[in-house]
């Protein structure tokens, strides 16, 4: 059960689109699915990842359990340099929920960055019980996408922050059973 949203809304940092895929409001809960992508020139490393982390592998198994990248297969930092791409580390966070046009009310939840094959990353995000969300039937989430950019040897370029504050309301609809 539930209901579905599909907003496809997208917001842009230098190195990276993110987009709103999906969310769904079920008991009190908000479950969402995001997608952050490398803009051309950039490799995308999920936060909480080691520029020294196999690129596009789930390493830290944080889609459920860790992949094991083949030998050889290059980190982060090799895959940027072999394209003289920009890295960055990047995160996307819900910060919070207004209902039906009230106010936005701060939010704790659960995140998970899950590294693509394709150079894209994959988020997924839950809010759930003990932050109910109450019902309605507009719902608009306060979002907050950072890009952090790395130099050659992973670390933090002083001017590399992008901080993006970002919100989309979505009215979801029953999903079909």
């Amino acid at each position: 059960g539930g209901n579905l949203a599909t907003p496809n809304q997208s917001i842009d940092s230098p190195c990276a689109t993110f987009t709103l895929d999906e969310v769904i409001v079920h008991r009190g809960g908000l479950y969402g699915l995001a997608t952050i992508t490398p803009k051309e020139g950039a490799v995308l490393m999920p936060e909480d990842f080691s520029p020294e982390d196999a690129w596009g592998y789930d390493v830290h198994g944080a889609g459920s359990q860790p992949e094991q990248a083949p030998e050889g297969a290059p980190s982060y930092l090799e895959k940027a340099a072999e394209s003289g791409a920009a890295l960055a580390e990047v995160h996307l966070r819900v910060e919070a929920v207004g209902v039906d046009g009230g106010e936005a009310l701060p939010v704790d939840g659960g995140y998970s960055i899950i590294p693509q094959q394709d150079g894209t990353l994959r988020v997924i995000f839950e809010i759930e019980d003990g932050f109910a969300v109450e019902e309605g039937e507009r719902y608009t989430l306060v979002m907050r996408a950072v890009e952090n950019r790395l130099d050659a040897s992973g670390e933090l370029l002083a001017d590399g922050s992008t901080k993006l504050d970002w919100s989309v309301t979505i009215a979801p609809t029953p999903m079909e059973q």
